[in-house]
């Protein structure tokens, strides 16, 4: 049975199953946290944030990383969590490449539809994960100390979260990248001869990836990917950014190397899905120290 009812801020429809009834959540549309009602069309409600702003940086943050990080591996409320993150990279590896050609007979002669199945395929996988990943990272940063729970909300609401997700990321690559894609474009013929060059113009794009990736998760609000705000924040904690943008850098260049699967060599089959499973731990952890990035340093967010 599904409770709805409505967001006590901006009143948009909210629907989720009764046994979640209780539990804290937040709206989709605004980002408003507040208590599940008991019944359909009950109040919900309303959390308040804290009202004290902290105006130094929490201590510790590099043990949090790199040496408490490594809890949230066995940490047994994150097993749902970290299951769905790995069915969704098989789903992936098994069908990123599945892109087919259809015929169709024609009075001019057959003609070949393109039916584009690995490629929506692929949007799915990292609409889902980045959203989750989004999860992770909001209530990490505001002192969550498991896993957010998957909780989809309905085939519509599923799909919705998918295609809000791919915008976002979609938007984030624009702004974080637009400065190497120029210079590409300007040295296209010195960068493409040069692997040195094109790898390092690759990770001199994805520095301000983080900042954008946790501005979008904690904010929910894509104004916030103004490029004012991301150099602030990778400038005013230089040193520590520099650890979440290896780690997050390092997941990313795996999962370019990372081979998806390919009917025509069956026999390498179990060591690239180990391959692509290993990757999206990187990614966990990851994430999840971007989340800690923001809960220690959330006092000098620009926003």
């Amino acid at each position: 049975m599904t409770i709805e009812f409505n967001c006590p801020k901006c009143n948009s429809v909210i629907g989720f199953a009764d046994k979640h009834a209780g539990k804290r959540a937040h709206c989709t549309s605004c980002g408003q946290s507040f208590f599940i009602p008991d019944k359909s069309y009950g109040k919900a409600q309303a959390i308040k944030p804290p009202k004290e702003v902290m105006s130094d940086p929490i201590p510790g943050f590099y043990r949090a990383v790199l040496i408490d990080n490594w809890k949230i591996f066995f940490n047994p409320k994150n097993i749902t969590g970290i299951i769905f993150i790995m069915i969704a990279a098989v789903f992936h590896f098994f069908t990123a490449n599945l892109n087919f050609v259809m015929t169709m007979p024609g009075r001019a002669g057959p003609f070949d539809i393109p039916v584009p199945f690995g490629y929506t395929c692929r949007g799915i996988t990292w609409g889902f994960l980045f959203w989750y990943y989004s999860e992770i990272i909001y209530s990490t940063g505001f002192d969550e100390e498991n896993f957010p729970e998957i909780i989809f909300g309905g085939f519509y609401s599923f799909i919705w979260k998918i295609i809000l997700s791919v915008y976002t990321l979609i938007m984030i690559f624009i702004v974080v990248g637009l400065p190497a894609l120029i210079i590409y474009f300007i040295f296209q013929k010195t960068v493409s001869e040069n692997h040195v060059l094109s790898y390092l113009l690759i990770m001199f794009g994805l520095f301000l990836l983080p900042a954008a990736v946790m501005n979008a998760a904690a904010g929910r609000d894509l104004t916030l990917l103004r490029p004012d705000y991301l150099i602030k924040q990778a400038a005013r904690d230089f040193i520590p950014y520099c650890v979440i943008y290896l780690l997050l850098s390092a997941a990313i260049l795996l999962q370019m190397f990372a081979r998806q699967y390919n009917p025509n060599e069956p026999s390498a089959i179990a060591i690239d899905l180990a391959i692509n499973l290993a990757v999206q731990l990187v990614f966990i952890f990851a994430i999840h120290a971007a989340g800690l990035f923001y809960r220690h340093f959330s006092c000098h967010a620009p926003w």
